[in-house]
């Protein structure tokens, strides 16, 4: 069943690929690769993949991929993609509830791009992580740092103002990640809220398994 917040992303799908959008998922992408060793050989889920912006630039580097979203209209969108660009190996799955849903797995590598602000028990998630990963698997999350609300002026299933790097290390090492890493992935400038240009910066935290 479509819930309110499903339906608010089907409505943004059609023309969510704006040319920011798509920097912004380049240079991430490219952040991810920087600081992962990523092989052909993996096995990726991509959590929260939205139109695929993120799995279409590391599909090249990697062996299959599980995008996986709440969004039906998301999901469209990159099923189109990949059905005109004769694109293979990336598999669309629609899971309204990842936690309690998915059962798919082992994994070498899960990431997550701009999807876990909108999560409201991110630790539960992180554990789902940890659970699908095979040992010694990789996992990549980057999402806005901490900031004063501004970036979203269209608050519905925001359910945090970006996080705090440590704060998110606690979580991660509570989850039983190891090698945890942050850095800087991107720096996205955009109206905010107030209507003023602003930059927000989005981190990337990485750990292994």
């Amino acid at each position: 069943m479509a819930t309110e917040s499903n339906r608010r992303f089907d409505d943004l799908a059609s023309d969510y690929d704006k040319p920011r959008t798509i920097q912004r998922a380049q240079a991430v992408a490219e952040a991810i690769r920087n600081q992962l060793d990523i092989t052909p050989t993996m096995h990726a889920l991509d959590f929260g993949a939205g139109t695929g912006l993120i799995s279409l630039a590391l599909r090249p580097y990697l062996g299959s991929i599980i995008a996986v979203d709440k969004s039906q209209g998301m999901l469209d969108e990159l099923r189109e993609k990949i059905e005109s660009q004769g694109i293979d190996g990336i598999v669309p799955v629609m899971c309204d509830n990842f936690v309690e849903e998915y059962s798919g797995g082992p994994l070498d590598l899960i990431y997550s791009v701009m999807t876990m602000h909108h999560i409201g028990d991110v630790d539960a998630v992180l554990q789902a992580f940890y659970r699908l990963l095979k040992l010694g698997g990789l996992v990549a999350v980057s999402d806005l740092d901490a900031e004063d609300g501004s970036f979203h002026s269209d608050t519905t299933e925001v359910h945090h103002h970006g996080f705090n790097r440590d704060q998110m290390v606690d979580l991660f090492e509570n989850a039983g990640f190891q090698r945890i890493a942050t850095s800087t992935a991107y720096t996205y400038t955009k109206e905010a809220a107030d209507g003023k240009v602003r930059d927000f910066s989005m981190l990337l935290i990485t750990a292994q398994k």
